[in-house]
């Protein structure tokens, strides 16, 4: 009798904690989503309908609204952005001055040049790099997996003064050969998903391979790297998201060559005045931002939330 009480109550004690954890689920996906949806609403309204008739919250009216409902706040800044900027800084005793006029169309180019080849390589250096320390056996194999563990462990305060001085005198600040240079660091979380991926690794594979004379570059990059694809898409696809909305990066390092992300930045803070300065185009710029990542991720949701398959096995 009490071990049916007892059993009776640890399922609802169960119960309770499901109901609980759901409960805290629904309401931050409620918390995610309710932004967007506001987001996509604002930017179809008039500056007239949300700021002197007080439409903060509810659909646009299609009395204040009629233009705007046909995505006329999308085509103003398609029409009408301009960014403008001029950076003086010294390289050495030398005096460098960048100046940058850009469009919408350009920050488009500038967003993928910076987001897509930034993720290939945030995704292929630690990847070539844990297979290197798994699979070969040299003395400082601890030693590296110990440097990744203190970087991500240590905050490095202070290094953003360095770092642009030294890109500054090696002639590497302002473009993006330099932001590449800067994205060529092993450390981080991925090098550990990596590593342990590459544990469980069939050395069968490798193996063969060698037996049949391929050397080793030929074995990563023919063998290793098509069997990893799927999680270096997923690594890849995860950093492509994060580089898309980062607009600090850009800010500090690329100043004359704006991404997306920078160029919202650049209308909610420093274009205060003229046409588009309004809130409901500011929140459609957001939009524009927005909206392409969320249907990439909507297409590529099973990319991200996969098994790794190697071999068809599943690990």
């Amino acid at each position: 009798m009490d071990d049916k009480k007892t059993a009776s109550r640890g399922r609802a004690l169960s119960n309770f904690f499901i109901i609980l954890l759901g409960t805290i689920i629904l309401l931050y996906a409620i918390s995610v989503i309710l932004p967007l949806v506001w987001g996509l609403i604002t930017s179809l309204k008039s500056n007239m309908d949300f700021q002197y008739q007080n439409n903060k919250l509810w659909f646009p009216n299609a009395e204040f609204s009629a233009a705007e409902i046909k995505l006329a706040n999308y085509s103003l800044i398609l029409n009408n952005f301009n960014f403008s900027e001029t950076v003086m800084f010294y390289s050495g005793s030398t005096l460098v001055t960048h100046k940058a006029q850009a469009t919408l169309p350009l920050l488009i180019l500038n967003t993928f040049l910076y987001a897509g080849v930034g993720c290939l390589i945030l995704a292929m250096v630690p990847a070539v790099c844990a297979y290197a320390c798994t699979k070969y056996k040299f003395k400082f194999n601890k030693v590296i997996f110990m440097l990744n563990l203190v970087v991500m462990t240590l905050p490095i305060v202070g290094s953003y003064a360095t770092s642009l001085t030294l890109l500054r005198n090696l002639g590497l600040y302002d473009n993006f050969y330099g932001n590449y240079i800067q994205k060529f660091s092993f450390t981080g979380m991925y090098f550990l998903v990596f590593g342990a991926f590459y544990e469980t690794f069939p050395d069968a594979y490798l193996e063969a391979a060698e037996i049949d004379g391929a050397s080793h570059y030929r074995v990563l990059f023919n063998i290793v790297i098509p069997l990893s694809a799927k999680m270096l898409g997923t690594v890849a696809l995860i950093q492509f998201v994060s580089l898309w909305n980062d607009y600090q990066t850009p800010l500090m390092y690329l100043p004359t060559h704006p991404t997306l992300a920078y160029g919202v930045y650049y209308m909610a803070f420093k274009n205060t005045n003229g046409v588009l300065s309004k809130t409901p185009i500011k929140i459609a710029s957001c939009m524009i931002l927005a909206v392409p990542i969320l249907i990439l991720f909507i297409v590529f949701k099973d990319k991200l939330m996969g098994n790794i398959s190697v071999g068809g096995i599943k690990e």
